[in-house]
């Protein structure tokens, strides 16, 4: 026995220690009043501006977003695409004027701030990488990466939730 209790324990030790794992796309897009697809245009290693291709949700009088970027997650390169989006505003606050390439895995339901998602070709197929969601999974399919178009589609299904926006719960009798 102390021999099977003693095997587990080494093997346990083994194992690498994982943080939470990443929310779906869907759950984040309710906390996004601004969603794009852009360009890094240019990144100087503090700062990145991205070129708006095109809005997908929200309103923005420019077509250039300028952020201090925080590259422990990874650093843009310039030309690529990425699916960009908010998060914050009524719940949290507005959101800061930095962004993350990928969702960060600590704190991320209280983040405010922007997420930028990498948009790449894979065997012709635009996905954009570090997003999944459960509603496009067929029985028995695992986590795959989702399409651009599929992250288009779950941007029109999902419905902004900031506090003043939701739909909250009736008052209780006290």
């Amino acid at each position: 026995m102390k021999t099977i209790v003693g095997v587990l324990l080494v093997a346990l030790a083994a194992v690498p220690v994982f943080a939470a794992p990443a929310y779906p796309l869907d759950e984040l897009l309710v906390r996004a009043k601004f969603v794009c697809v852009a360009e890094a245009a240019t990144f100087d290693g503090t700062n990145v501006t991205l070129k708006v291709q095109s809005q997908l949700r929200g309103d923005l009088t420019t077509n250039s977003l300028t952020f201090k970027i925080d590259t422990s997650l990874g650093k843009p390169e310039e030309g690529s695409r990425y699916f960009v989006f908010s998060q914050g505003h009524d719940r949290w606050g507005k959101p800061k004027d930095e962004i993350k390439l990928s969702q960060g895995m600590h704190g991320q339901g209280g983040y405010c701030g922007w997420l930028m998602l990498p948009i790449k070709t894979v065997n012709g197929t635009e996905q954009v990488h570090n997003a999944y969601t459960f509603k496009f999974r067929k029985a028995g399919e695992g986590r795959r990466p989702l399409t651009l178009e599929e992250a288009v589609e779950i941007v029109k299904q999902t419905k902004f939730k900031g506090e003043k926006d939701s739909e909250q719960p009736p008052e209780r009798d006290k």
